[in-house]
């Protein structure tokens, strides 16, 4: 009925491959994600080949390649300056732990393997000629912006219970609905996620939150409650779970949600989910503790949430030099650092400091929370949080708000922060003229205790612009302080 489809530019280049296995006897096709993102008009991430050819095969074939995956039959396989994963035709049997199969066989059936992949939109193969292998019903689904499971969803979650979150981003990313069926088995299978690690749920979510559906995966989660269901719980999640739903904020924070999936980077994305749903820097350290992500990625948020929060308290219509410097000061010129590198890039894609201000009350008691979730059965919720979001409001109708209610324009927070920062005369210790050392010579003390306060204090009256940078001045000064100091004893 359909005619061969014209291969997407990376597939072209990796025909020699194809061409190798077929010369040797073996059938050899696309799958997986880059036959579903070339029907979807996309570019394609990674071009995936699959062959009934064994792994030593395929090793005979392509000298130089990589066994990255023996066991599994995956064979990374080197040409024209790229690496392609060529792997065997298998079925898979009796998944043990939600996660891996006990038992792989390799067989010669492209639509057998096709059968153990998770969706139907996965679960398609084209070959070099553009004919496609569709036997699940992946390219309607996608026509119907629709994520259906291949055969029983019960089945396929209980695989590998990862399998859930992939199906969220999956339907954030792309923009697609859960059929009824898959979101009932969804539902039906969250359990199975206290099984799975997680570093790989870590993984999972950082896809989801970098992928550019923040809104709709926001949505979703909170839909299907799945993080409720982790192997380590995340502090604060029902918290989080009712700043969402809260109905009469929900539009404003979905559109405001949308501009943050164009940060292109889950670290930015994070950094803006939270400051949205209100959470403390202390909830999304620990968020970020039991997801396994490193110490610096979990700084770097709680350094932004902090200026951020402060920021917000102190109110954008009195942001000033003098507060700027303060606040500098006392949080360090790496937080301050952190802060404007986010939201110059917040403010790049419309997202400025006045739409990451609290939108007002964003608490439902929890006898209202569950009022608002018995009220729409879980299929409907899902359903009605993955429709298209809201058109935002043009900037002139959304003005941000500040902690006192004053209508302001916090538009160029960043920029005149940044010009701030600039300007100060010194930002940490390590720029001061002077050094412990030096201080210590100057009054001829041995190091002690007395030595940090001084230093901060010389931090301070420099970067104020009450004494220059400059050693002679720091060091008369220092030697006024102390001589004061001996006076009033």
């Amino acid at each position: 009925m359909n005619g061969p489809l014209q291969l997407a530019p990376e597939m072209e280049a990796a025909l020699p491959v194809l061409l190798r296995l077929e010369q040797a006897g073996h059938e050899a096709v696309f799958v997986g994600g880059c036959v579903r993102d070339l029907l979807l008009g996309l570019s394609l991430k990674d071009v995936d080949i699959a062959s009934p050819a064994q792994p030593e095969e395929v090793m005979a074939l392509f000298p130089g390649c990589i066994p990255t995956g023996l066991q599994h039959g995956t064979v990374t396989v080197r040409s024209g300056g790229q690496l392609y994963e060529v792997t065997t035709y298998r079925a898979e049997a009796d998944y043990e732990d939600s996660r891996r199969p006990s038992s792989v066989a390799f067989i010669r059936n492209l639509e057998e393997d096709l059968l153990r992949r998770d969706f139907t939109m996965n679960a398609m193969a084209l070959d070099r000629r553009g004919k496609l292998w569709d036997p699940f019903g992946g390219r309607e689904d996608l026509s119907l912006r629709r994520i259906r499971a291949v055969g029983y969803a019960k089945e396929r979650f209980a695989e590998d219970a990862l399998r859930l979150l992939r199906g969220i981003r999956f339907a954030s990313v792309y923009k697609l609905k859960f059929s009824h069926g898959t979101w009932k088995g969804l539902l039906a299978s969250r359990e199975g996620l206290r099984r799975i690690a997680m570093e790989r749920v870590g993984l999972e979510l950082d896809r989801m939150i970098g992928g550019g559906g923040i809104a709709r995966a926001a949505a979703l989660l909170v839909a299907s409650d799945l993080p409720a269901y982790f192997k380590d719980s995340l502090p604060g999640w029902h918290e989080a779970k009712m700043s969402f739903s809260m109905p009469e904020r929900q539009s404003e924070l979905a559109s405001r949600m949308e501009l943050a999936s164009r940060l292109g980077g889950a670290d930015d994305g994070w950094a803006a989910l939270f400051l949205l749903l209100e959470l403390d820097e202390a909830t999304a350290a620990g968020w970020f503790d039991r997801l396994r992500y490193s110490h610096a990625r979990r700084d770097r948020l709680a350094d932004i949430l902090r200026m951020h929060y402060k920021l917000v308290a102190a109110g954008w219509e009195r942001l000033s030099s003098k507060l700027w410097t303060e606040l500098v000061l006392d949080e360090g010129q790496a937080a301050a650092e952190h802060w404007l590198e986010f939201m110059e890039q917040a403010e790049k894609h419309g997202l400025h400091a006045g739409l990451l201000t609290p939108l007002g009350p964003s608490r439902l008691s929890v006898e209202d929370m569950e009022r608002h979730e018995e009220s729409m059965p879980a299929v409907e919720l899902a359903e009605w949080h993955g429709r298209s979001m809201p058109a935002l409001k043009p900037a002139s109708e959304r003005p941000g708000l500040s902690s006192s209610g004053a209508m302001v324009d916090p538009a160029e927070a960043a920029a005149n922060c940044r010009a701030w920062l600039q300007a100060m005369p010194v930002r940490s210790l390590k720029e001061l003229a002077v050094d412990g050392r030096k201080l210590q010579i100057e009054l001829g003390r041995r190091p002690g205790p007395w030595l940090g306060p001084l230093l901060g204090r010389l931090l301070r009256e420099t970067a104020r612009g009450k004494v220059a940078n400059e050693e002679a001045a720091l060091l008369a000064h220092v030697r006024q302080l102390a001589d004061g100091e001996e006076g009033t004893t």
